[in-house]
This record gives structure tokens, sequence and C-alpha cells, in this order.
């Protein structure tokens, strides 16, 4: 009986929500449903599972996601402290029992539901009783803004029996859901319990979302690819617009390397280095002239993540693909023997390009970099081994992988693939010449090699020594804190978590630090003298004790950061150590695919670019950066393909189309930075882009 009045209210409240909050009143015909059952792909830890785990179907009337219980406080699904990461998404499966005519969907996140970097997302997914498969009705950003609020999906009268909310790229220690309100403009009332059998079987479907050139279906937008007669057209008239570029940067300017021509000189020494000129560090080229690396990352162009085809533990082709292109045809775009993975990249190139597309993309690919302003390529210079190189000044990035779980050597925590390093574990250095002995000798002569960076944003803070504390022996890292304590205490204070002082934690990180780059660049002086030692990439500000404790070893700092502030890292300016912005990157969000720091439209990301970009060559520190990345991910919107990231970071799509607008300004703030850095003094150095939008949007 209460929920009868609940609706009666409910229907009233909604057209003064709808008002308030979205913009347009919704019907006060509305109804909201109180019938049915759900079932959590991963139940929370207080409803939902039985006494091994197991999912169990929920009630719409007694669920904390469907009984009203808004208006109640503490009331949420809660995951709790210690659930595992999901490296996709998770899915919660609703059941209303008969078709329905819905109107609106929305979410209501629980206190405390937080955001992980910026990347997590929710998407609605339906299907009607007699529809083969589901249909996304929407995908949003869990809160680029910060701000957290109720997520709603219009669903614009449609007819679903079935509903799946797909949750991504969320740690589920981080997720707390309040609330899941439908709203339908019909009044039926089924009866009967839960069919636990079609509830699993529909909890493990997939929406559909990807055409047959992996665009997403569910968007429209000027340019999208609606024909392989459409790819050629493009190709043939890019060709034109390039028919003069060079493939090498501009003989009278340049020299081979990029390094410019006018102004001083120096002895050429066969590779690169740092100088510091009149007050400005730079990178010298091989041939003694100055350089400021304008990098692309991921400068092959190669897709990460290509996405698995067949439904698991099956060989039935998954329900995400509207089609998949013709393996015969196209059995470059077919990873991962017996072709269980998909390129679309590769397909579209040679639809593209030709049977012969390897050879006339990599032409086109380095003569686009060349016109658009770009000399080389600060990470990920070729994600695809097979790619043909392009031949560009580059970072190399090293890796333990041969030793790879091989060994024991000390990792502590998880994050940056597979958990910091111990470097007081001796196996840290013998694995690591172990690993990288013949690379280095290999590539010791290569003058197109800037230098190296080891591992990406893997190192320690303040965090990493409170897990040191808490691993068990044998622990070399433990080991040297308990001797470092006893050194600075001489025994007069007891070794725990609990008595080292944050001075304590600084020091120790400091000396964590030095030990670690001192074993990497012991190695690379034994193997490879000629390359420039680069730090390691470390995420967005690092932890400061971390990235300068060793930097004697190092000939400069790099980091990744996707944030729109220019400034971001003057707290290293002290310092006086050259730097590098290995990775950063803007996004638009829409054609489903998500980001890290938005904008509104192309022409606002190009001029955010040139904003940012033309900062960095005005600051005496910095002598070179990284846009992440030539080419966008996959439009991943539920997290299904596995890899992990749906961004829109490229500066073209998946159909190898340039997003010429932002284009546009990137060209221009390239070729402006040799200006901005060579001016005589630090006011003559005036960086554009006030007023540029900063709201997201399509």
């Amino acid at each position: 009986m209460w929920m009868k009045h609940w609706n009666r209210f409910f229907s009233f409240a909604c057209v003064l929500f709808g008002c308030l909050f979205f913009g347009s009143p919704l019907s006060a015909e509305t109804n909201r449903i109180g019938q049915g059952y759900y079932l959590y792909e991963i139940p929370p830890t207080n409803e939902g599972r039985r006494s091994d785990g197991k999912p169990l179907p929920v009630s719409f009337e007694t669920g904390l996601l469907t009984d009203g219980s808004e208006i109640e406080p503490g009331k949420s699904a809660r995951w709790g402290a210690g659930s595992q990461m999901v490296s996709g998404g998770l899915t919660i499966l609703f059941d209303l029992k008969v078709d329905r005519i819905l109107e609106d969907i929305i979410v209501l996140p629980g206190p405390g539901f937080m955001n992980w970097h910026g990347m997590a997302g929710a998407a609605i997914s339906y299907r009607a009783d007699a529809d083969p498969f589901y249909c996304v009705s929407g995908y949003q950003l869990l809160w680029p803004d910060g701000k957290e609020r109720a997520l709603h999906f219009p669903m614009k009268n449609v007819k679903a029996r079935f509903i799946q909310l797909r949750i991504s790229r969320v740690p589920l220690d981080k997720l707390n859901l309040k609330e899941v309100i439908f709203l339908a403009t019909d009044s039926r009332n089924p009866s009967g319990g839960p069919d636990e059998q079609i509830l699993k079987t529909e909890i493990r479907r997939e929406p559909r979302f990807l055409d047959r050139y992996g665009q997403y279906l569910y968007e429209e937008w000027a340019g999208k690819i609606k024909s392989d007669d459409q790819l050629v057209r493009e190709a043939q008239a890019e060709d034109r617009i390039l028919q003069n570029q060079l493939l090498v940067p501009d003989p009278e300017k340049f020299d081979i390397y990029g390094g410019i021509k006018k102004g001083p000189s120096f002895p050429a020494t066969g590779f690169f280095s740092l100088k510091k000129i009149d007050g400005m560090w730079w990178l010298i080229t091989p041939e003694g002239h100055r350089f400021f690396l304008i990098g692309i990352d991921g400068a092959d162009g190669t897709l990460l993540g290509p996405v698995p085809i067949y439904q698991k533990g099956t060989s039935r082709i998954r329900e995400i693909f509207e089609e998949i292109p013709d393996p015969l045809k196209y059995p470059e775009a077919y990873t991962h023997p017996p072709a269980s993975a998909l390129n679309f990249v590769e397909a579209n190139l040679k639809r593209k390009y030709g049977h012969d597309y390897k050879d006339k993309w990599c032409v086109i690919q380095k003569k686009r970099l060349l016109d658009w302003g770009f000399n080389g390529s600060a990470r990920w210079y070729r994600n695809n081994p097979k790619a043909k190189p392009l031949e560009m000044p580059h970072t190399e990035t090293l890796w333990l992988w041969k030793t790879w779980g091989k060994t024991d050597l000390g990792r502590i925590g998880s994050y940056g693939g597979g958990g910091a390093i111990d470097p007081f574990d001796p196996r840290f250095k013998s694995d690591l010449e172990a690993d990288q002995k013949d690379w280095l000798i290999k590539n010791k002569n290569n003058p197109w090699i800037i230098g190296y960076v080891f591992e990406n944003e893997n190192g320690w803070d303040y965090d990493t020594i409170d897990l040191v504390m808490d691993k068990p022996a044998p622990c070399p890292a433990r080991d040297a804190l308990a001797k470092f304590f006893y050194d600075r205490y001489k025994g007069g204070k007891a070794f725990s978590k609990t008595n080292l002082s944050k001075k304590d934690k600084s020091d120790f990180l400091r000396l964590a630090s030095r030990t670690y780059y001192k074993t990497i660049r012991e190695i690379l002086n034994r193997y490879d003298g000629n390359h420039l030692f680069l730090g390691s990439a470390l995420s967005h500000l690092g932890c400061e004790e971390w990235a300068t404790g060793g930097i004697e070893f190092l000939d400069a700092l790099t980091f990744n950061s996707y944030s729109d502030d220019p400034k971001l890292h003057a707290v290293y300016d002290k310092y006086e150590k050259p730097r590098i912005l290995t990775e950063f990157g803007l996004s638009v969000f829409a054609r489903g695919l998500g980001g890290w720091t938005f904008c509104p439209d192309h022409r606002t990301r190009g001029l955010k670019y040139r904003q940012m970009v033309e900062s960095f060559a005005a600051n005496p520190y910095v002598v070179g950066f990284g846009w992440f990345k030539m080419g966008d991910d996959l439009a991943d919107i539920g997290g299904y393909s596995g890899y992990g990231e749906n961004f829109n970071l490229g500066l073209r799509n998946i159909c190898d189309q340039p997003y010429w607008k932002a284009i546009e300004n990137i060209r221009i703030a390239n070729r402006n930075i040799y200006d901005i850095r060579t001016c005589p003094t630090a006011s003559d150095r005036q960086i554009p882009g006030k007023g540029i939008p900063n709201k997201v949007g399509n």
C-alpha cells in the first residue's frame, strides 16, 4: 500500500525534479516502477549475495536500489573496503518482468562514491522481450568536473523489459549506489517471482555499440564513415594536401634530427645531450644543434588493446559488434592467434590505403607529423614492434619483461604494472642486468634514441612506506628502513609504524630513490653510456622526495600529467634540472569516448593545446613534451574490451580521420615554439590562450 502512495507523490515530485535538474519537466503521467527483480554481477557487501558470496536476486520492493529509500540517510548498496578492482566494469541487471514504456532512468550515487582518476563511466542498455540484442540509451562520465550528482538517462519512451546498468573503471571499494529509479508512462503491474536462470543469462549479455568500422553506433557526426569509398576519397584528398611535404625536417632550417641551425651550434657527438644556454636548458642533437622535443606519443598510431572477438568460453561472436571485418580479406586486423582479438585500425587502414597500406600509411604518417609541426616521440614510439619505424627522435622505455615472475624480486603494492620495485633487494640489479643487457648493447649506437625511461608511472610515495611496514619478512626494504630508523635514533625509539614521523618517511623516501636510480644508472653506464637517463615518467606531480632523491643520477625528470595547468610542475624549478612532460592530453566527451581533461569541442582542444605548449616552451627547465597520443582508443562505453581505456586523446580517430579543427591550432602552436624558446628575455615570451572555454561538452 505504501508503494502506491509513494508513486503518487513521486509522480508530482518528478515534475519538480525535472524542472530543477534536467531543464524540462518530466511528465506528470510518469509512474515509478516498483515491481521487478535485479541481480548484481558482483554483489555488494550488504545485499544480493548468498552465504558463499555468489549473487542472489533482489526484489524491487525490498532492494536497497529500488525501494524508495533515497530519502533515508545511510541506506545504500556498498561494496566496501577490500573489494577488488574490476578491470573493465560491473553490471547490474534489472528485470521489469514485462515490457514497459520507459521515459527516464535516474541513478543516485551514495555518499562518498568517488571517481577514479576521471575515467569512470556509467552506461544504460536495454532490451525488450522480443529484441535480439541490447541497445545503449546513454553513456555518461562520472563527474569529470568533480561535482557528484544524479545521473539522468532519458529513455524517450522506449519499450524494455531488461535494463543493464554498467559502471566501468571504478575500484569497488569506491562504489556506493543509493537508488536506481525507473520512470514509465504505462502502469502495468506484473506478478511472479524471479526467474534466476533468466537473470543469470541476461546479465552475461553485452550491448551492441560498435559499427562495422569500430565507430560508436548511437551518435552521428559530420564525416562519420559510412562506406569504404568514403575512406578512399579522404585518403586521396589528404595526399593532395601533403604532396609537397618532405619526409625530413626543412633542411634550410633544421638538421636531420630537427635541431635548429640558426643560432649557436656545438661539437657533434653523435648522440643527444643536454646543455644550459643563456639560462635555458636545451636538448642538443647528435649534429650539435639546439632541439626542443615537440613529441607525439604512440607515433605509429597503433590501437592499444585489441578487443576480444568471442564470448568468453565460446566460439560465438560477441554481441558488441554490428559486423566484424572479413578475416580472409583483413587478416592483419586479427591478432593473438588463432584470430581471437580484433584491431579495427588495421582493417580501416587497409580499406583506406589498399593492400600495401603499411608502407603507404607510414609515409602519410611521417608527412602528417612534420606538417603538423611534431619532431619526435616522447613515449611509446612504436607500440607495434612489427610496424615500420618512422625514424624520428624518441625515447625508449625499459621494463623488467624477461625476468618478470621468474625471480622473487620484491615489489610493493599493486600500482604501476605490478607494484613499486624494492630497490634494496639485491635481485633488482641482477634482474635489470639480465633483462636489459642485450637490448642496451644492440641500441647503444642508435642516434635517434634521446634517452631511456624506466618503467611507467611507477615509484614510491608516503603510502609505500606504510606498505613496506606491513610487508612480512623477508623484505629488504623493511630491513633497510629498520636500519635507517635505528641509525637515526640509536635505539632510543621502538621501530614501529606509529613511531615513524613525516620527516623519517621523507628522508627514507629520498634514500630509497637514490638507491633505485643509482642502480639503474650503473647498468645503463655499463652497457650504453651514449644515451640520457630520463627517470620514470612519474604520474601527475609524482612524490617530490622520490622524484628528486636520486636526482644526481638522472639527466632529466619526466612526468605524465593530464592537467590543463601548464605550470603544474613549477615545484621542481628549484632543482634546476631539465624536465620533459612525457604525457599530457585533452579530450572531448563524445562518440562513445571519455578521457581526462575535457574541452567542449575540438577547436577548443587545439586552443588549449596551444596555451599549454607555448607555456612549456617559455619555461627554461622544460626541454620537451609528448602529446598522448596519436590515435583514439576504441569507443568502449563499459569496459567491455578489457583494455581499460576508451579515451578521445588522439589526433586522429579509429578510422584514421584527423581532428582538423584541433590540428589547425596545434600546427600554429608547434611552429611558434622555437620563436618563443629563443626569445632573449622571459618578458618577451608572451603566452596566448585567455578566454578559452572550459566546460565538458560535445
